[in-house]
């Protein structure tokens, strides 16, 4: 779904990669969070009983995918880290437009 999807702002690949984790595991929230101008994913709800997977590319820090629910095993942590890496791999390729409208976004916020 990644690859294909062509760059749009609302309803964003991360929105659907989103629904679909909300929808295929029994999961009461899930977030994604990203880097912006040197800050996030520190915003992140952290602290609920959930699960945290880093988005990186190397040793470059890109976001955050948690989730929260109620029952959580092995097997969600290892899923949160697979779609973390694709997630990577689309950041930093097909979806660099989206990393860039955040970018924008966020320095017209500031002024």
């Amino acid at each position: 779904m990644l690859a294909t999807t062509a760059g749009q702002w609302r309803n964003s690949p991360l929105d659907e990669v989103a629904g679909i984790l909300s929808r295929g595991r029994d999961y009461e929230w899930v977030g994604i969070y990203l880097r912006v101008n040197g800050s996030g994913p520190e915003e992140a709800r952290r602290g609920a009983a959930g699960l945290v997977a880093p988005i990186h590319v190397g040793r470059r820090m890109l976001g955050v995918i948690e989730v929260t629910g109620a029952h959580q095993h092995h097997e969600d942590g290892l899923l949160l880290k697979e779609v973390a890496a694709r997630l990577a791999r689309f950041l930093s390729g097909n979806g660099k437009w989206l990393l860039r409208k955040l970018r924008e976004a966020a320095t017209a916020a500031r002024t």
